[in-house]
């Protein structure tokens, strides 16, 4: 492949990386095909939804991962050998199978754990790290050789099942991507690998191979990922800084960010920037965050510009509650508080009674969390009050049968005060 049509951008800043891969999607024609590979989908479909706001409809643009892709290529391969691909499930399954078939004494040193919980499970995934490692059984010999006996004896069984494992779908698209006479609609899209890890001997042959087919490759890669640097420097792609990023980290913050997993800094002033303290336990290390939090406020920062982030949500969250509540703060947190606020889940309830075509049944749970607005009433005396409102008025769902019943209703209440009064005269 020729050098310029495969490169790599390298940065510890997530949105550096994110807005080089935006613009080099922005410069693809909307009717090539363009396949964004990542970790996870997420990130390709968050890249794919802000491209098509700028180019507007796109055809043929698409979002994977490294083993997604690897099965596309291969499934033709895979059929013409007659084999399915097995995922998890399949694997334990195979593993346990080879395990009941196998002679125990053969297993060696890994016959007194054998019957273990979660041994299947576990003997599974380093099999297929193994596997994806490129390593067979032949070669484990010599480092252990129980093992090797029952890699082998999986293997075969992945055979006998007519299965093909992660490895095994890595192996096929290999082939298919080595065939000079192959062609698939996969090939012939430009990549983007986009944060994704290259990580194992099988996809780092992957990857050379979709790179020897001489498509256009753009990668993103965070920094300090070095072994999907190396992996990509071996297949021949050149690394490329992003435009218009100045590279020098300034202030602690700054070269915190930029050396967090690279290489060491050099030694530089001391700022305010970052400060360390200790405290005697959680409640006092939670009240000393207040007292920052508020020195930052009379600073002028505001407090929506403010996080706190904990290694032990579970152990602090009472703590900064109750700190941050007396320190006059109201705080938001991402993942909740020990005490739901009933506020929110009569909110919620209003909704879903919205959504059902004013449902009763929601709105009697809207009622009966007590959070209803009434002033100068007992709240706790709403619930029973609604309550027996929507018993009376016989009300099942639907606007109109709403109106219709709760007119009724007055009407006969109206009624009933009438003759009321008529006795006492």
């Amino acid at each position: 492949m020729p050098a310029s049509s495969a490169r790599f951008i390298v940065s510890p800043t997530a949105a550096v990386r994110f807005d080089a891969a935006r613009s080099w999607l922005g410069g693809q024609p909307s009717t090539a095909g363009v396949t964004i590979i990542g970790e996870t989908l997420s990130g390709p479909h968050e890249l794919l939804l802000r491209g098509v706001r700028t180019a507007g409809a796109a055809m043929g643009w698409r979002r994977t991962t490294l083993h997604l892709l690897a099965r596309d290529v291969a499934l033709s391969r895979l059929a013409s050998d007659g084999r399915a691909i097995g995922d998890s499930v399949a694997r334990d399954a195979i593993v346990a199978r080879a395990l009941a078939a196998l002679d125990r004494r053969k297993l060696g040193r890994w016959a007194g754990v054998s019957d273990t919980p979660g041994f299947v499970r576990a003997m599974g995934r380093a099999l297929e790290a193994l596997r994806m490692a490129g390593v067979t059984p032949s070669e484990l010999v010599p480092v252990d050789a129980d093992l090797a006996v029952f890699f082998e004896a999986v293997e075969a069984e992945w055979r006998a099942a007519g299965l093909a494992d992660r490895a095994g779908v890595f192996e096929a698209a290999l082939s298919v991507l080595r065939d000079p006479e192959s062609r698939n609609r996969a090939e012939d899209d430009r990549f983007m690998i986009l944060d994704a890890r290259i990580w194992t001997e099988l996809e780092e042959r992957f990857v050379a191979a979709l790179i020897a087919r001489g498509r256009e490759l753009l990668a993103t890669v965070p920094e300090g990922d070095d072994r999907t640097l190396r992996a990509l420097e071996e297949a021949g792609a050149r690394r490329s800084d992003p435009l218009g990023i100045d590279g020098t980290a300034t202030g602690a913050v700054g070269r915190l960010h930029g050396h967090l997993f690279g290489s060491a800094p050099a030694e530089s002033a001391v700022d305010d920037a970052v400060t360390v303290f200790s405290a005697p336990g959680e409640g006092r290390e939670a009240v000393e965050i207040a007292r920052r939090l508020t020195a930052l406020a009379e600073a002028g920062t505001p407090f929506d510009r403010c996080a706190i982030l904990l290694r032990q949500p579970e152990d602090y969250r009472p703590y900064l509650e109750e700190a941050l509540n007396r320190a006059g703060i109201r705080p938001w947190f991402a993942r909740g508080v020990r005490r739901p606020d009933p506020a929110g889940r009569a909110f919620l309830a209003l909704l879903r009674c919205r959504a059902e075509d004013y449902s009763a049944i929601r709105f009697s749970e809207y009622v009966s969390i007590g959070a209803v607005p009434n002033e100068g009433e007992d709240a706790e005396r709403v619930p029973r009050r609604g309550e027996r409102l929507l018993v009376d008025a016989a009300v099942v769902g639907g606007l109109d049968r709403w109106e219709r019943r709760l007119d009724g209703l007055a009407t006969e209440l109206e009624f009933k005060r009438a003759a009321l009064e008529t006795e006492d005269v």
